[in-house]
């Protein structure tokens, strides 16, 4: 789960929990704190009487308390630091009064304090592995580096003049107070700065309750030292146990907080190798200890040569050691980041980018003028397959597929994933030989008949490989344009074809570019008209409704086929224009035609998917119908199965509810999914012309779609059967079970003053054109 996510779930449950609840009981813990502390103040005239051991043992008491009641009320996925600190306040709630009043001894004392530094210690080590990571190696070689400086400091300012003080034997009271406070308050406090070094960025109110809490029990035992030392003035009943109190109050207060579930998670990125502060903070400790070896004195007892030489040197090879480091993980990050724009992360093959990186490099070695091809497979299922059931099926499939492809062209030339559903095979061939680089296009066509992972859910993969060769001087985007034409041509010759790219095909590309160029002023030109083809009822042969067809016609080139200019402008922003324009001239003569007495509709026009997946279709079409002041009954809509199937902005349901009904067009051709037709929104459903065709000369066809098609009819859909040309045919679509015909047996698309006179006749006779 991302960390968005979890933040918005965490706002739910606080709000859940009751506005502020959490602040409440925070002041409550804080007041009982503070009545502890000023009772104790208050009734305090000796050290270490009954009053302390009370208001010690109250304080732990409340404390464990808080956090009880804070991981009960947060619940938070990792709960070792809040038991870990809740263990420590129970063993000094029973330690507490055995220390100071039945041992009342400093020993046992500063036992029970370093047991519970190592507690802190021991939850912030947790904390700072959780927030920042076990392997960033930049942060543990600054624990070092910080833990001996600070280590060599304290102990030479407070560790030697405690044991001076010791006498000639050191007694375990000097060892504690000279050599294990000064180690571990030094870990804890390089813990402590870490850890808010990390968390800089971050705002955690329990997070930074923790760390003045543990900042407090360092400073607490380095000042009982300095007291002792007489560094400070200062008294344990007056000053120390007030503190110690605080601290406890502290943690407490940070259970209760609803961040106390978050103290443990990181800000999303680990510390910078380079961080400015645990740099500064580096040098300090380096120039402080480097400052106590200069100005030591011979007076009493001082460190070893031996001991000062290794303190420096370790933290030397330390610092040069971290920077080495940083210098390594850069040229590793950038490594890094270099594999992900050059390579594609599923599949682990080049990019777009990184095969052009290697086709400039290894062209730029060549000396001769060297032939370079590629090989272009266009996987067509590999984008229908995650449009219909998921990207992660689709990725599965792909990495399937570009092992299967680098088994198969290892020793051909260098592979790349370019898109999607492309692979393109980057080689290098000799002028004018062809050969090679065919037979690589057929043990590539070979190979993706078998893709393992295909196989095995039971799909035959649709494929179409285009080859494009060109000298090593000319650019790798026009080699991959010009295998893409050829892979276009190759999926027009049919499944699984190879196509080279040749002046045929450069001569559609300009054609195509030219027509793109035309399509932009075509509306403004006046170019395109619309035509309207009758569909009949094939129960009487009376007209049913008509369906507009859109035709362009241009000065320069003539009239363009649809299936040459619609995909065209499919492809550009050409087709909102377009449909624009097709749906206000269809709605302007939808207007113009009488009711046709119990027909579905008047009109039906087709919508593109690309219109479909822009927000807005619906708003569009009805304000169309608006400005006509046409009934949104009055026309349907069609589209392919797959473009129903993938409304991403629920424009069809709002359609639907305004009345426009809908209708499933070129219904037999694809991938139609006979299982989801009762369960969409259409209306009516258009039979595609080749399925006819088909239907009529196989028998066994015919009784296949009389069984699908009688469930649909009998749930209202109506049946419109395409591309009807002979009596036979109109015969054929009435036995199966198809409502209406349309196709040139019933008429040719014709102009808006035909379809007039075609109403007037109240009824188109069959045969007539």
């Amino acid at each position: 789960m991302n960390s968005v996510m979890e933040h918005f779930i965490e706002t739910v449950n606080d709000s859940q929990q009751g506005a502020f609840g959490h602040v409440k009981e925070a002041a409550i813990a804080a007041s009982l704190s503070l009545a502890i502390i000023g009772m104790w103040l208050a009734a305090q005239p000796h050290s270490f009487d009954f009053t302390t051991a009370v208001a010690g043992m109250s304080a732990r008491l409340v404390s464990v308390a808080c956090i009880l009641r804070g991981v009960w009320r947060w619940r938070p996925q990792h709960r070792f630091v809040w038991w870990l600190l809740g263990a420590r306040f129970v063993w000094s709630f029973f330690f507490t009064p055995i220390r100071d009043l039945w041992i009342r001894n400093w020993t046992w004392w500063q036992v029970d304090s370093a047991i519970g530094t190592m507690t802190y210690i021991v939850a912030a080590y947790y904390l700072v592995r959780r927030r920042t990571g076990f392997r960033d190696r930049f942060l543990w070689t600054d624990v070092a580096v910080i833990s001996i400086g600070l280590m060599f400091v304290f102990f030479s300012y407070l560790g030697i003049p405690v044991a001076e003080n010791g006498g000639a034997g050191i007694s375990v009271d000097a060892i504690f107070a000279g050599i294990a406070f000064p180690s571990i308050d030094t870990v804890l406090i390089a813990l402590i700065l870490l850890l808010a070094f990390a968390s800089a960025k971050e705002r955690n109110g329990s997070l930074t309750l923790l760390l003045s809490a543990f900042t407090i029990v360092a400073a607490a035992d380095l000042s009982a030292l300095m007291a002792r030392l007489n560094m400070l003035t200062m008294t344990r009943t007056r000053t120390f146990v007030p503190i110690s109190l605080i601290f406890i109050g502290l943690i407490g207060i940070a259970a209760l907080l609803p961040s106390m579930r978050r103290i443990d998670r990181g800000h999303g990125a680990h510390p910078k190798p380079w961080s400015v502060p645990r740099l500064s903070l580096i040098a300090v400790v380096f120039l402080v200890t480097l400052y106590r070896l200069m100005t030591w004195t011979p007076r009493g007892m001082q460190p070893s040569p031996l001991l000062a030489a290794a303190v420096l040197a370790g933290m030397f090879v330390l610092i040069v050691l971290r920077a080495f480091l940083a210098v390594g993980a850069l040229e590793t990050f950038n490594d890094h980041m270099l594999h992900l724009a050059t390579h594609d992360p599923p599949t682990g093959l080049l990019n777009t980018a990184g095969l052009e990186e290697v086709y400039k490099r290894i062209s730029s070695k060549e000396k001769s003028d060297s032939c370079y091809s590629l090989i272009l497979v266009s996987l067509r299922e590999l984008r229908e397959i995650g449009q219909l059931w998921g990207h992660s099926l689709r990725e599965e499939l792909a990495v399937s597929s570009a092992q299967t492809l680098v088994a198969a062209t290892q020793a051909d030339g260098v592979l790349a994933r370019i898109e999607i559903d492309q692979f393109a095979l980057l080689t290098r061939t000799a002028d004018q030989d062809a050969e090679s680089v065919d037979r690589a296009a057929h043990r590539i066509a070979h190979s993706v008949r078998t893709i393992p992972s295909f196989q095995a859910k039971g799909i035959a993969p649709a494929f179409d490989i285009g080859i494009a060769s060109g000298s090593r001087h000319l650019p790798l985007e026009v080699l991959l344009r010009a295998a893409e034409s050829a892979a276009s041509v190759a999926q027009m010759q049919g499944q699984g074809s190879i196509a080279r790219y040749d002046s045929t095909i450069a001569a559609k590309d300009e054609r195509q570019f030219k027509l793109l160029n035309l399509l932009r002023g075509a509306i403004g030109r006046n170019e395109f008209t619309l035509q309207y083809q009758p569909v009949i009822d094939l129960s009487n042969h009376r007209l049913a409704f008509y369906e507009a067809l859109l035709r362009w016609s241009t000065f320069e080139l003539g009239a363009i086929s649809p299936g040459e200019f619609i995909p065209l402008a499919e492809s550009s922003e050409a087709i909102e224009e377009i449909t624009d324009w097709v749906l206000d001239t269809a709605c302007q003569a939808v207007g113009t035609l009488p009711d046709l007495g119990g027909r579905p509709y008047r009109m039906s026009l087709n919508i593109s998917a690309r219109s479909l997946k822009r927000q807005g279709l619906a708003r569009r079409v009805l304000r169309a119908l608006s400005r006509h002041d046409v009934p949104a009954t009055a026309i349907c809509l069609e589209l392919t199965e797959r473009s129903i199937m993938e409304d991403p902005h629920g424009e069809l349901d709002l359609l639907r509810t305004s009345g426009v009904s809908l209708a499933i067009d070129d219904f037999g051709t694809g991938y139609s999914n006979l299982a989801m037709l009762t369960k969409l929104n259409a209306d009516t459903i258009k039979l595609d012309t080749s399925l006819m065709r088909a239907a009529e000369s196989d028998c066994g066809l015919r009784v296949v779609l009389q069984s699908v098609l009688r469930p649909l009819s009998e749930r209202g859909i109506k049946l419109v059967a395409e591309g009807l040309e002979t009596r036979q045919q109109c015969s054929l679509a009435f036995e199966i079970g198809c409502h209406f015909g349309q196709g040139w047996f019933f008429g040719k698309p014709t102009s808006h003053l035909a379809i007039s006179s075609q109403v007037r006749g109240e009824r188109v006779m069959a045969g007539s054109n």
